[in-house]
Parts: structure tokens; C-alpha cells; sequence
């Protein structure tokens, strides 16, 4: 993961369109950190936790994912044919599925970019414990392993940028505080 680069870098490097892949397991602060960016600079969220209220009504039914999914891409086509930037805000902690999500976007977008957590278990399950919706310490574990132990993001897998955070308030580092 490359700490040199910032959001900044990316967002300005004259790509017409940016989709910026959230990665980490619950708890990590993907979501405080795609609002946080989003607040700076206007870009729009496209979140699963989103589809999954809208379309069910409570963003804690895992039921469906295919409709889900579905919903979700049919958003990011939209903001990739209006050649937009956009936060996509998912776990996307399985490096299989990760790739097939790149390959489906690579060429809508003029530049994918991965921001993914690389702090510790042990913060992410605090944080999952404080937060109003609790998701089962199995499932924050095993996505957790999944990243750890099976590749965080990787050019290779087709990003254009990676950057990594352990916080929240790292958006200041990775992008000097001046995020446009």
C-alpha cells in the first residue's frame, strides 16, 4: 500500500472519474471515513448498508444479496456514465470477490482507487461494540482473516491507487488536510 500518495493526488490526477473502494472489516471506520471525505469534497456515497435500508427497509437484513448488489452497480454505472467520482463503502474484505468488482468497473472509471484499513483486530471490535448497529464478533473476525490473511488490495488486482488508513482522522495525513 503506498502512504506517499493522497487522496488529493488522486482526486487531481486528471482522471475524469475516481471510484474510491472502501476496504476493512466491520468497525475498521470505513463509513466515518467515506462521510468524512465525502463532507470535504461532495462526492457521493454508494453504500451496501444504504441499498440495504432502501430496499428492505433496515440496513441489518443480509437477505438478498444479488438484488442488493444488483442496485448497488446499477448506481455505480449511473455516476461512471456521468463520468463522476464516487465512494463505494462496502467491506470488500474477499480478495476474489474484490477483483471481480474491479474488473466489472475497470474502463467505466478513469481511475480506481482502493483506501483500506490496516489497523487491528482489536479496534475493530471495540468499535463495532460502541456503534448502534452490532455486527456478530464472528463475522467482524472472519472478515478481519480474510483481509489479513488472504491480500489486502493490490495494483494487481487492477486498483490504479492504494492507500491505507487506521483511523478516521487519517484522512488529514493521506490527504494534508486538503481534500478537493
Amino acid at each position: 500500500m503506498n502512504e506517499k500518495e493522497s487522496l488529493v493526488d488522486i482526486l487531481n490526477d486528471g482522471s475524469e472519474s475516481v471510484l474510491i473502494v472502501m476496504v476493512g472489516p466491520p468497525g475498521s471506520g470505513k463509513s466515518t471515513l467515506a462521510q468524512e471525505l465525502s463532507e470535504q469534497t461532495g462526492l457521493p456515497i454508494v453504500s451496501t448498508d444504504s441499498v440495504r435500508k432502501d430496499i428492505f427497509g433496515d440496513e441489518k437484513v443480509q437477505d438478498d444479496p444479488e438484488k442488493v448488489f444488483e442496485r448497488v452497480y446499477g448506481l455505480l454505472d449511473s455516476v461512471a456514465y456521468g463520468h463522476g467520482n464516487v465512494i463505494y463503502d462496502a467491506t470488500n474484505c474477499n480478495p476474489y470477490y474484490r477483483k471481480k468488482f474491479v474488473k466489472r468497473f475497470k474502463g467505466k472509471f478513469d481511475s480506481i482507487a482502493a483506501l483500506c484499513y490496516d489497523g487491528t483486530l482489536d479496534v475493530c471490535l471495540k468499535r463495532n461494540n460502541e456503534r448502534e448497529r452490532v455486527v456478530p464478533e464472528s463475522v467482524v473476525k472472519k472478515m478481519f482473516k480474510n483481509l489479513t490473511n488472504h491480500g489486502y488490495p493490490a495494483k494487481g488486482e487492477g486498483f490504479d491507487h492504494v492507500l491505507a488508513f487506521s483511523d478516521a482522522r487519517d484522512i488529514f495525513h493521506l490527504s494534508n488536510g486538503q481534500v478537493s
